[in-house]
Formats: structure tokens, C-alpha cells, sequence
């Protein structure tokens, strides 16, 4: 059993035997595109909170408490308009009748289907716009994490190249579960806390 991949409907897949080192360079290749996308994310946050409150990177927390209370307000409330724009404009783009940004449970549910990978959440466009809308939410001061689009948006660019080179089931599901270990990692700044969550995943 352990040279076999469960299906959630309980059958067996054999493991390939060859080709293994392909998997091993897409995953460094990988490590690498989603490190550096997340960083960007990140960067874009910190402008994104620098333009709402002023705050120098890192120090929004800090920098609160000095800001007058209508700028408080004032930056949850012109993010919440940017992202109902960008939610509208979506919906227009067929992005579906209830947009929203999109986060590991996601994957999750993308990497568990049966017999294949969803793309209907991993879509680069999607992920993409997701990720945008993100940036806009918790930079302008939404009470969320940058770990849940940071994690879905390395999924998505790691399905990139298993759909490219038409690699199976199983070696995109690893690649899925690398993508998300290299944004948790670059995130959080947490490697070993990555290598588990993928794991798991």
C-alpha cells in the first residue's frame, strides 16, 4: 500500500517508478516562482497599508494608535468600495454570480476531487484576481491573514507546470502540495510549519 495513491473513492493508483528527478527540478523551479510571488504579495500589502495609514512596513499594529480616529475608519472603508468594484467587475468578466477571494480550504477542495485537479478555482486568471482583491482587502485593514491568498496563489502557479506538460494526477497533486509549502513558508517565515501543512494536504 505505501507504493500507492488513495483516491478518495478508495482506489488505487500505482505510483510512477520513473521520471522521479523531474518532479524534484519542477519542484525547485516551483519553490522558486511561488517564493517570489508571495514576496511581491507581500510588498504589495505593505504599500497597500502604507497609502491607507501611513504605516511603514511591518508597523501597522504600532502606527495605529498615532493616526486620528477618522483615518482609522477612513481606510476599511475606501478598501471595502475597491474591493465591491473589483468584485462587480469580476462578476462581469464571468467570474461567476458570487465572487470572492479564494484561500486553502479551496485547494483543498480542488486537490480532493476525484480523478483529476479542479481548475476552477486554481485558474492562473482567477488566482490572479483573487489575489489582487487581497491585496486590496487586507491592505486597506480587513482582519485577515496574507497566509490564505498567499497559499492559494502558490497552488495555482504550481498546477501551472502540470498542465504545461501534461504530467498526471498524482505528480500535479504533489506539485500542488509543493506550491502551497513554498507560499507558507515565504509567508509566515515558517519551513518546517509548510512541510507539515503540505503534508497534510
Amino acid at each position: 500500500m505505501s507504493g500507492a495513491l488513495l483516491r478518495p473513492s478508495g482506489e488505487v493508483l500505482p505510483r510512477r517508478r520513473r521520471g522521479g528527478w523531474r518532479i524534484w527540478a519542477l519542484a525547485v523551479l516551483v519553490g522558486v516562482l511561488v517564493a517570489g510571488a508571495v514576496v511581491l504579495l507581500r510588498t504589495l500589502i505593505s504599500y497597500g497599508q502604507f497609502i491607507a495609514f501611513g504605516a511603514p512596513r511591518g508597523r501597522l499594529a504600532s502606527h495605529l494608535p498615532e493616526l486620528q480616529w477618522w483615518r482609522v475608519m477612513l481606510g476599511p472603508i475606501v478598501g471595502g468600495c475597491i474591493v465591491a468594484v473589483l468584485l462587480r467587475l469580476g462578476t462581469s468578466m464571468g467570474w461567476g454570480p458570487r465572487p470572492r477571494a479564494y484561500g486553502l480550504t479551496d485547494v483543498v477542495i480542488a486537490r480532493r476531487l476525484r480523478g483529476t485537479i479542479r481548475a476552477s478555482t486554481l485558474a492562473l486568471r482567477d488566482s490572479l484576481y483573487s489575489a489582487l482583491i487581497s491585496v486590496v482587502s487586507i491592505g486597506w485593514g480587513a482582519s485577515a491573514g496574507r497566509e490564505d491568498p498567499s497559499a492559494h496563489l502558490g497552488a495555482s502557479l504550481a498546477t501551472l507546470p502540470g498542465r504545461l506538460l501534461g504530467l498526471d494526477v498524482a505528480a500535479r497533486r504533489a506539485l500542488v502540495a509543493m506550491g502551497v509549502a513554498a507560499a507558507i513558508s515565504a509567508s509566515l517565515h515558517a519551513p518546517l510549519a509548510a512541510i507539515f501543512l503540505a503534508r497534510e494536504l
